[in-house]
């Protein structure tokens, strides 16, 4: 809140600041990048990417860069999801990260393999 002084009456003025969800896109493919970032932008979020997990580890190196989520994909070259997210947490990278991906593999398919009798 915010408040004037005029004289002996104070006025307070109610402040609404709305904080845009802020949030890293790390795939290699850029077709799975741009629907990432259509998505982030129809719910008025803001996004930057990255093409590979090495990419976003730099983004953080020099502690300026700061998300509220990371979708990561899970296989990248360079350096995949899973090592790129322990990289960042070695770095204290507090950020929610979130694995994506739009492969499946044998095992993957048959978690998702329901049976109705």
């Amino acid at each position: 809140m915010a408040t004037t002084s005029t004289g002996d009456i104070e006025k307070t003025k109610s402040v609404e600041v709305k904080k845009k969800l802020n949030v890293l896109i790390v795939d290699d493919d850029p077709v799975i990048r741009k629907l990432h970032e259509i998505i982030i932008k129809s719910i008025g979020g803001i996004s930057q990417t990255a093409k590979n997990g090495e990419e976003a580890v730099n983004i953080h190196r020099d502690g300026n860069a700061s998300f509220d989520l990371i979708l990561m994909d899970k296989e990248m070259p360079e350096r995949d999801g899973l090592s790129a997210t322990k990289k960042l947490r070695e770095m204290k990278v507090t950020s929610m990260i979130i694995g994506v991906t739009t492969l499946a593999d044998n095992e993957e398919e048959h978690a998702f393999d329901f049976h109705f009798n």
